[in-house]
């Protein structure tokens, strides 16, 4: 595995030639249905990243080392996105967003859906000025496991480290609740977070909280 000089805060700096970092580019075709907007395209990671991307230096086992979290196979990707958004019935609302890698990689689920349904009105007809507003939303994200790197293990080579292999985080299906009250410029928020109570892990060994109640004012002025 190729090292690199450790600077002063024990990570190597990159001297990757921008040429060689490669990008991403993403298209986009989208038709409007009524109120209704559907949106397909593509996302694709032309690869080539830093030769050494999110770099560890772990100094608690005696010597400094490099682990490459990322290689340059897992950084080439190409995906399909979908979105559905809209108003389905008067103040009813559905936002759908869809990500479908065409194969897994490290921190990338293969599947990534996340759904919105909701009610968003003003009231006019009661409220003609607009000074009231009122929000009720259910989301529901769903991501399909997700490959992280273990730690890596001493080889024979004094001071040199590669990965062991890989460790998966399951998947996680999470529905989340929100309720705002707008009046005038002052908007009382409430949400309730993983409402199911689901045990998930966005990193693999780390259990996610159980529910979670937020609440707030979020209040707008100027002068």
């Amino acid at each position: 595995m190729r090292t690199a000089a450790t600077s002063a805060r024990g990570l190597a700096p990159d001297s990757t030639p921008l040429s060689e970092r490669g990008g991403a580019w993403r298209a986009e075709l989208a038709a409007r249905l009524g109120g209704f907007w559907l949106t397909g395209g593509r996302v694709v990671c032309l690869g080539a990243p830093p030769a050494h991307p999110g770099l560890f230096a772990l100094r608690d086992l005696g010597a400094s080392f490099r682990l490459p979290l990322v290689d340059r196979a897992d950084a080439r990707a190409a995906g399909t996105l979908v979105t559905a958004r809209g108003r389905v019935y008067k103040d009813v609302y559905v936002d759908v967003h869809g990500l479908l890698w065409d194969e897994a990689g490290l921190y990338r689920p293969r599947y990534h859906l996340r759904t919105e349904a909701g009610v968003r009105t003003n009231w006019t007809r009661r409220f003609p000025r607009g000074d009231f507003g009122l929000l009720f939303a259910v989301e529901n994200e769903y991501r399909s496991r997700v490959q992280f790197p273990v730690p890596p293990v001493a080889t024979a080579a004094e001071g040199t480290f590669e990965r062991a292999g890989i460790r998966l985080a399951p998947a996680a299906n999470v529905l989340n609740a929100r309720l705002e009250l707008r009046i005038l410029s002052g908007t009382l928020t409430y949400q309730l977070r993983n409402a199911l109570a689901r045990r998930y892990e966005l990193v693999p060994g780390t259990t996610m909280p159980g529910p979670i109640n937020f609440y707030g004012v979020r209040w707008y002025f100027w002068n």
